[in-house]
């Protein structure tokens, strides 16, 4: 089995699929670590239970709430408000200009929010509790199927074609593993 960090960021790193889950993140609210978190859990265990997708979406919505949600919003106002500018002066200590410091502090910001989803994949991969499947020869096509059944619990009808590209990118990084 995958770690789940080592299997979100390559299902991440596949073409489109960044775009497809911050997508479905600002279209629905469903946090890319959620989306994520599914398809590993597909992969790697099978078909997670009404029960478990509630518990792992109240915790990605408590931690959304609290940390998440409030870096990214500081992080995606910096972009578009620049409330320093190199006209601001030069910091004589180390020569960094208003401009780029307030790049800088953006920086920190965004690596913090990475932090904080790969902290919320963490805990969502310990707190759900699962069985591991048995290796069995129909075991990719189950995948598939599982990892479909697990994003489509958080789709909406607009949606299925964001999806089918997360669950294609989940069920190659899946068979990735197998070799």
């Amino acid at each position: 089995m995958m770690e789940i960090k080592t299997f979100a960021v390559a299902v991440y790193s596949i073409a489109g699929v960044a775009q497809a889950c911050l997508t479905l993140q600002d279209r629905n609210n469903v946090d890319v670590p959620l989306l994520l978190f599914c398809g590993w859990y597909g992969a790697s265990y099978g078909r997670l239970s009404p029960q478990q997708l509630s518990q792992a979406t109240e915790m990605s919505q408590q931690l959304g709430a609290h940390l998440i949600n409030p870096l990214r919003g500081a992080r995606r106002w910096m972009k578009t408000n620049r409330l320093i500018s190199d006209n601001s002066g030069v910091d004589a200590s180390d020569n960094v200009t208003g401009e780029q410091a307030w790049d800088s502090l953006r920086e920190q910001i965004k690596s913090a929010e990475l932090k904080a989803e790969l902290l919320l994949l963490d805990a969502l991969a310990s707190t759900v509790i699962a069985e591991k499947c048995q290796d069995h020869p129909f075991l990719l096509q189950a995948t598939v199927s599982d990892i479909q059944h697990n994003l489509d619990m958080l789709a909406t009808g607009g949606d299925k074609e964001l999806l089918a590209l997360i669950i294609a990118a989940c069920s190659d990084t899946a068979q990735l593993r197998n070799f």
